[in-house]
């Protein structure tokens, strides 16, 4: 793929005009208008930032109508950045939806929906695709029956028949935007690919930014007084605290964000490559390099992500995908660039593993300094050695010295000042000055050599890459948090092997179910209702008496409903917290609390626990409580995640029903919406610290066989098998974007 993946020119596309030309343009005008005033009636109704979604709606119709290929970029970028279930409470659908719908409009308008949208799939391709739908439509009616009417529940639980719904319109914007996606790969599938990369880029950079902002790093960028300060949360990678981003998902715990950053991270790695084969046919220039700094700052930041996951399957996906897409551009491009390029390319690799031995050891003993004085030498004395033909002899050993004097003493200091490992300063002059050396001269003698043979832009092809997996996947396996991690893999194992029999367990026995499941978005429902330890963690509904609607909480030591508070007024103030409450049992209490809360974690919370007067059980009554100053306050949004009100009712066997909460300032500043449960769930969200079995079956094939049975199983995997094929051809073929997506497959 010649050229740099950002400066792309619109195609220019013929459209074929259609036989019967009047009726099918304006029945193609008709279906795109109801379609985009369906978004738009959506953005008018949905709970929170009405005029903002549909403004956005409106300008990214009229961009994606201008220039044709904008969709293939704003879908993948902005896909997990734009998610505000947890302010709006509601799951059912989200406000990406209505960005789907608008792109499909968009295309219906375009004439995307032609006979020939489909001519560039063969026989196979569609059988598979065929049948995986089949099992999915057979789930999804196994899933959503028995068939009733839209309740305000169904919208905000994922308890519901409906949610299959939620499960099954994934699949649904699959089969609606393939014509819009087949049809540009036809018409210029250069510029498709360049797109899908440069917004799974952007996408993954943006994600790694609410990353820094969730772990606290850009209130240290901004409040540090030191540099300990700066690069506490930066470089902490002991914590148990496990990343969400704006994932909604994670809510109930699970992999949403795991699965995203396994299939996204190999994108800017694509991008990398892509930029590199751009640099042997161009001149350099600031654009340029522009370009290729994006690149390398967005697998940065997927490799950011990926060690701020904790997350053991996803450390090994990244591990197999990686090792995969160096395999194939070393392979894929054998012919290319024939047996010197290859050459090169293989003793990188062994380079690779014996550099991470020592990088390893340094890290272990002298923590992060030790580890970037180790990168420093690598990196310094690799461009020495490029650098060397071009420079008179002293200045090449001037450089040399230098490099080599600064790291060494760097990396003495290090092991000196470590509080996790002692070492004396005679050990670790020898074993800075021993490790300094092989690193040094290694990495000059190979710059010297690729630049000798020509080879520098094969060089820095990998060489750059495995400077940035250096950087951030040492501190991530090896850090503290992670070797808990691995030490608990066999007893976690076990426990999840456990998990996996109970799900199986909750499975009916009869052959229909074996073949075709228990239904699309079923598991949680189906193993509420049958696993007893799943019943204990407690449920919440939004029901309706008489016309007024109400949340009723069942007791359980783990589920909370909550609101994301959206304060006005400055001024720390008192509040007043009042609501309605009634059960049948006695001694029931409603436990409330104030937290600072992302989606998994809270922090900061004050608590306050209410009894429930028994005289009145099973009739409403009223009760107040005194929120004190400086419990709620408004803070910058870089400083805290936001502040939620949380409501559980934590005593098993008890049903609690509450209505009317309200919390109004001192100033008469009303902050909690929707306290009447009139609209349903809108504006509350359910969460989930601990207890996430119940919600996930913690194994896709287990999930696919559970909801869709074999026959789901089956197509499955035969999509997976053809799609693999298909792009292992292209990687053969030393083609950079299959070998993109099936290092994406594999991961």
């Amino acid at each position: 793929m010649p050229g740099g993946f950002l400066s792309i020119k619109q195609p220019k596309i013929n459209y074929p005009k259609p036989e019967r030309y009047w009726f099918e343009k304006i029945t193609k005008g008709v279906i795109a208008l109801f379609l985009f005033f369906t978004a738009i009636v959506g953005c008018l109704y949905y709970p929170v930032g009405k005029i903002y979604l549909a403004a956005g709606v409106i300008l990214y119709s009229i961009i994606s109508i201008q220039f044709p290929l904008f969709p293939l970029f704003f879908i993948p970028a902005f896909l997990p950045l734009v998610n505000l279930a947890p302010w709006s409470g509601i799951v059912l659908f989200e406000e990406f939806d209505l960005f789907l719908l608008a792109t499909v409009a968009v295309s219906v308008w375009k004439g995307h929906y032609s006979k020939n949208a489909f001519s560039g799939m063969d026989k196979l391709s569609w059988i598979c695709i065929i049948l995986f739908l089949i099992s999915i439509m057979i789930s999804f009616f196994k899933g959503i029956l028995p068939f009733s009417f839209l309740q305000p529940n169904d919208l905000s639980n994922y308890l519901s028949h409906f949610n299959s719904l939620r499960i099954g319109r994934s699949f649904l914007w699959a089969v609606l935007l393939m014509p819009f996606l087949m049809n540009y790969f036809l018409q210029n599938r250069e510029a498709a690919c360049k797109y899908i990369i440069t917004g799974f880029m952007f996408g993954v950079i943006g994600v790694c930014i609410i990353v820094f902002w969730e772990r606290g790093v850009i209130n240290d960028v901004l409040h540090a007084t030191n540099r300990y300060e700066l690069f506490r949360n930066l470089l902490d990678f002991s914590s148990e605290y496990r990343i969400t981003a704006l994932f909604s998902e994670m809510n109930t715990g699970g992999t949403a964000i795991d699965g995203y950053i396994a299939l996204s991270w190999v994108f800017p790695l694509g991008a990398y490559f892509i930029w590199l084969d751009a640099s042997k046919e161009r001149v350099w220039s600031l654009t340029h390099l522009l370009k290729g700094f994006l690149a390398v700052a967005a697998l940065a930041s997927g490799l950011y992500i990926i060690a701020t996951t904790f997350t053991r399957i996803t450390y090994l996906a990244f591990g197999v995908s990686f090792l995969f897409f160096l395999s194939s551009i070393i392979f894929g491009n054998y012919r290319k660039f024939r047996h010197n390029a290859l050459i090169v390319y293989v003793i990188l690799f062994l380079m690779f593993l014996f550099f991470t031995g020592i990088l390893v050891y340094l890290y272990q003993r002298g923590g992060f300094l030790a580890l970037f004085s180790g990168i420093f030498i690598i990196a310094g004395g690799s461009l020495i050695g490029i650098l060397s033909r071009h420079f008179p002899g002293f200045i090449s050993i001037l450089g040399g010295l230098g490099v080599f004097g600064f790291g060494s003493v760097l990396m003495a200091k290090a092991m000196m000042t470590s509080k996790w490992v002692e070492t004396g300063v005679f050990e670790a002059v020898v074993i800075s000055t021993i490790a300094s050396w092989i690193l040094f001269s290694i990495c000059t003698g190979l710059g010297r050599l690729t630049a000798n043979k020509g080879k520098t832009i094969e060089f820095l092809g990998v060489f750059i890459p495995l400077v940035v997996v250096f950087s951030v996947s040492i501190p991530m396996v090896f850090g503290n948090r992670m070797q808990v991690r691995f030490s608990t893999a066999s007893e976690d194992g076990s426990g999840r092997m456990g998990h996996w029999q109970n799900v199986l367990g909750v499975m009916n026995k009869d052959l229909l179910t074996t073949a075709t499941g228990m239904g699309l978005g079923s598991f949680p429902r189906h193993f509420f209702q049958k696993d007893e330890y799943s019943r204990k963690l407690g449920t919440y509904s939004y029901k309706e008496e008489y016309g007024n609607g109400y949340l009723q909480l069942a007791g359980g030591r783990d589920m909370e409903v909550g609101q994301r508070l959206l304060l006005k007024e400055d001024e720390n103030q008192n509040y007043d917290l009042t609501f309605k409450a009634r059960s049948e049992q006695k001694d029931s209490v409603i436990s409330f609390r104030i937290c600072h809360r992302n989606l998994m974690n809270a922090a900061g919370c004050k608590y306050y626990n209410v009894k429930l007067d028994n005289e009145y059980s099973g009739q409403w009554k009223s009760y107040q409580l005194e929120i004190e100053k400086n419990v709620i306050k408004k803070s910058d949004w870089y400083s805290s995640w936001p502040q939620v009100l949380l409501i559980r009712n934590s005593k098993d066997g008890t049903e609690i029903d509450i209505d009317d909460i309200s919390l109004i300032s001192e100033s008469g500043e009303i902050i909690v919406g929707n306290g009447d449960y009139e609209k349903g769930g809108q504006r509350w969200f359910s969460y989930n610290e601990f207890e996430h079995l119940a919600w996930h079956t913690k194994n896709v094939m287990l999930h696919f066989f559970f909801e869709q049975g074999v026959l789901g199983v089956i197509g499955f995997l035969l999509i997976t098998a053809v799609a693999s094929w298909k792009n292992f051809q292209g990687v053969m073929q030393g083609q950079i974007f299959p070998t993109v997506l099936l290092a994406a497959i594999i991961g």
